[in-house]
């Protein structure tokens, strides 16, 4: 009897913090350990001028790859096999991708050996490849275990909250690793794109935001329902073109409007699969194509 009331009122605990601060912490906070969202999230920070990619006019191309899961011990890893198949794509695709954008769960545990195993077995290599940077998102497992401080420490740009110019497209990257952008993210994100003056944007974080019907309210999308209403309104009234998610372990896409796709990639490490993503930056088009690696 002790135990069932201690478990009700540990239940009861969860529904009011969920209830009352549901946009700011949601379901994962519970489980995650670590500060909030709002809490790991600084000023938007601005790469323009600084690290960002050197591409092609008119059109040009990048890597994405999601749910990287090192330290995973129930799935062997072919991270060879993956850059033996980058390497030949890079060779026959023109334009050939430039730069690449990782969306999060790049450490299953949340530990800082994992995330020095990223830098090593997949950052270095795809930065000597490509000649452009990885540019990383936080994910759910990457804040296990209060990793968030080790992430910001390893992970370049130090951040979990930032963007750059690129041609006629803005990239935003997101801090989606509690299933939520809490208020000051979305605050600071809706002031920085209605003063964007890009005609495009191409949004990068790891909970998608909308997700398709059958994953609406569960695990595998942004926890409040209300949020994702906020983002999508935000999103298609400033020209985003393109939302890049992972979490789901699975490829998924939705036209949410005739201009707006969100695209969902599969686990890099389990499914061997990696996205190629076509800009047509004069048309200020996008066009996902996905690949399988042995």
């Amino acid at each position: 009897m002790k135990r069932f009331f201690v478990c009700a009122a540990i239940a009861a605990a969860a529904l009011c913090l969920c209830a009352c601060k549901a946009i700011e912490y949601g379901f994962y906070q519970l489980l995650d350990h670590g500060p909030a969202v709002d809490d790991r999230v600084g000023e938007l920070i601005d790469l323009t001028g600084g690290d960002v990619p050197a591409v092609p006019g008119g059109s040009y191309a990048f890597l994405v790859i999601s749910d990287v899961h090192f330290g995973k011990t129930d799935e062997e890893r072919h991270d060879q096999e993956f850059l033996n198949t980058l390497q030949a794509v890079k060779a026959s695709l023109s334009p050939s991708p430039s730069f690449c954008i990782c969306l999060g769960d790049i450490a299953d545990h949340g530990k800082k050996s994992e995330l020095e195993d990223y830098k090593r077995v997949l950052v270095e290599p795809i930065e000597q490849m490509l000649g452009g940077k990885v540019y990383s998102v936080v994910g759910n497992h990457d804040v296990y275990l209060y990793g968030w401080n080790d992430f910001k420490e390893t992970i370049w740009p130090h951040t979990s909250f930032y963007r750059f110019r690129l041609g006629n497209f803005s990239y935003y990257f997101l801090d989606a690793g509690s299933a939520s952008l809490g208020t000051v993210q979305f605050n600071r994100l809706k002031a920085a794109m209605e003063a964007d003056g890009s005609p495009n944007k191409i949004v990068s974080l790891h909970s998608p935001v909308y997700g398709g019907s059958d994953m609406r309210g569960g695990y595998y999308a942004l926890q409040e329902e209300s949020e994702s209403t906020q983002l999508f309104t935000l999103f298609k009234d400033n020209e985003v073109r393109l939302i890049l998610a992972g979490h789901v372990h699975r490829p998924a896409g939705t036209q949410l409007t005739p201009t707006m796709q969100e695209y969902i990639l599969p686990t890099f490490v389990g499914d061997r699969q990696f996205a190629i993503v076509t800009v047509d930056d004069t048309a200020g088009t996008t066009t996902p194509q996905l690949f399988d690696y042995p």
